[in-house]
């Protein structure tokens, strides 16, 4: 979605839109937020006129499916996703990060379930902090922040 896509979905203009990712991307963050509704963007490659930038725009509705939400600081306990919690795999992080927004639960409600539930050892107010780093990281970088950039590329030697 392009800017005046989004400001047409708003009911604003494409101005304030720009001005709204300026903003954005002045204090570190992916997304911007107008009544309710969630846009995270990225900049798009290539030529824009006149020394421009161009960015594409993601509603957070089309990232997950809509579900209904409970009241507030609240785990509704079927809903809540199953994970691994000694070694989530990036989609169990991403589970859980669009459960968080979702439901506007606190971090320690969900750890104490997910430790409770997994019947783990693990403190949860540890698992909370890891909670909240990744709802940190899915708000400034979007979804490629979640994942594992360790190992990398390995270099061979040839002689």
């Amino acid at each position: 979605m392009k800017s005046k896509e989004v400001a047409k979905f708003l009911g604003v203009s494409d101005r304030y839109i720009r001005d709204l990712t300026k903003k954005a991307i002045e204090r570190g963050l992916s997304f911007i937020e107008y009544k309710g509704e969630v846009f995270y963007f990225k900049e798009v490659e290539g030529s824009v006129g006149r020394g421009g930038k161009s960015y594409e725009y993601t509603r957070l509705t089309d990232i997950e499916a809509p579900v209904k939400k409970p009241q507030k600081r609240s785990v509704v306990f079927g809903d809540v996703p199953e994970i691994d919690i000694e070694k989530p795999s990036f989609e169990e992080k991403l589970a859980i990060v669009k459960y968080y927004i979702r439901n506007n639960s606190s971090y320690l409600a969900i750890a104490k379930f997910l430790v409770m539930r997994a019947n783990s050892d693990m403190k949860s107010e540890s698992l909370a902090r890891k909670i909240k780093m990744w709802v940190e990281k899915f708000r400034k970088g979007g979804v490629e922040a979640l994942k594992d950039k360790r190992g990398g590329r390995r270099f061979s030697k040839s002689y």
